[in-house]
């Protein structure tokens, strides 16, 4: 809009002063009553309309033009300066208003969450929390954050402040594993016979207090707790299984009963027959109760389910190497090799692969 009036203003102010040259040039000569050696009057200049043929056009002077030009431009930025603070008067009521929306904030504590920016997400959930003190989805989503941050002494008093307004399991058993990771392995055990007490079937408080016990080297008390699951195995999902039948492994190992303690691994990776590390461990049982075959059918179940992990192929030439027989020996090498290829930064076996080469070398 300057622009355009800028270039109307020069467009007016040439016309003017053409036609006034046009008139200069095209007026006839008066005739002077004077004599010539006097200094004729000054010729008046009249203002007519626009029929009168050799009239003289007064035309408005430039610094009227730039008058009028500065108060319309005034006027204009007046009037766009009142729009401009209107639309920004509305646009920060509008913040102003959503600014004390804890619903919003959650909403963007969530994304931040989901994208993975916790500490953002935990920044938002609090300030939810101040602008509604009594907003349980602004406390749990701040705890979930404070978990994530692994700041579980910052997430305690959260959830007690839940607790105090709900007995949601869900929060409760959430308070227990925060308790345990702050090793308050006391009030952790305490929430869990609480959860158990209301719901007996809670597979993960009653799985999460016989690790505790078992921890604690209360080795009675936790067995019974596993047994309780197992006799529900079926029930539960096979993950849940083979956690169990493994975590009761440990326990019967613990009590000496390496018999038993194969018969549990080989249930947990009967339970989840994909899982590698549950093959592993089944071998490592294996192979300290003697039993060499089971342990190399468990080893070599374990490197076909996870081909790219070295692991197994490292634990499979290892039991092959055990066996003193020049057959195993070269499988044994071939399983080092492999594991190699696939972790080249294992010096310490890349030195035993040397010396298993040498051996079979030997006349």
């Amino acid at each position: 809009m300057l622009r355009i009036g800028c270039i109307l203003l020069m467009l007016t102010t040439i016309a003017a002063v053409g036609c006034r040259r046009d008139a200069e040039n095209h007026a006839p000569a008066e005739i002077s009553n004077h004599a010539p050696t006097e200094t004729p009057p000054p010729r008046e200049r009249v203002n007519v309309r626009e029929h009168g043929a050799h009239a003289r056009i007064n035309p408005l002077p430039v610094v009227a033009w730039r008058n009028a030009w500065t108060r319309w431009r005034r006027a204009a930025v007046s009037a766009a300066s009142a729009r401009t603070q209107a639309v920004w008067s509305a646009v920060l009521a509008d913040a102003e208003t959503a600014a004390r929306d804890p619903a919003k904030w959650i909403r963007a504590a969530d994304r931040a969450l989901a994208a993975g920016h916790a500490e953002r997400a935990a920044e938002r959930f609090a300030h939810a929390a101040t602008l509604d003190p009594d907003n349980t989805d602004a406390l749990m989503g701040l705890a979930t954050a404070l978990a994530v941050l692994r700041r579980h002494e910052q997430a305690l008093p959260v959830y007690e402040t839940l607790l105090e307004r709900s007995h949601d399991p869900a929060v409760r058993f959430n308070y227990a594993v925060a308790l345990s990771l702050c090793e308050r392995f006391e009030q952790a055990r305490t929430q869990y016979e609480t959860l158990l007490d209301a719901d007996a079937g809670h597979v993960r408080a009653r799985l999460n207090l016989a690790t505790l016990l078992h921890a604690q080297n209360q080795l009675v008390e936790a067995g019974k707790h596993y047994r309780i699951l197992l006799d529900d195995a079926k029930k539960l999902a096979p993950a849940d299984q083979a956690a169990v039948w493994a975590c009761y492994g440990q326990l019967l190992l613990d009590l000496k009963d390496t018999p038993a303690a194969l018969t549990a691994f080989a249930e947990a990776a009967k339970a989840q027959p994909d899982d590698a590390t549950a093959w592993l461990n089944l071998a490592n049982v294996a192979q300290a109760a003697g039993r060499y075959g089971t342990a190399l059918t468990a080893c070599q179940r374990a490197a076909t389910g996870d081909p790219q992990n070295p692991t197994p192929w490292r634990r499979l030439g290892e039991l092959h190497h055990a066996i003193n027989d020049p057959d195993h020996l070269k499988q044994a090498i071939e399983c080092w090799e492999t594991s190699l290829k696939l972790d080249p930064e294992q010096e310490e076996l890349r030195e035993r692969l040397t010396k298993a080469k040498a051996a079979t070398s030997d006349p």
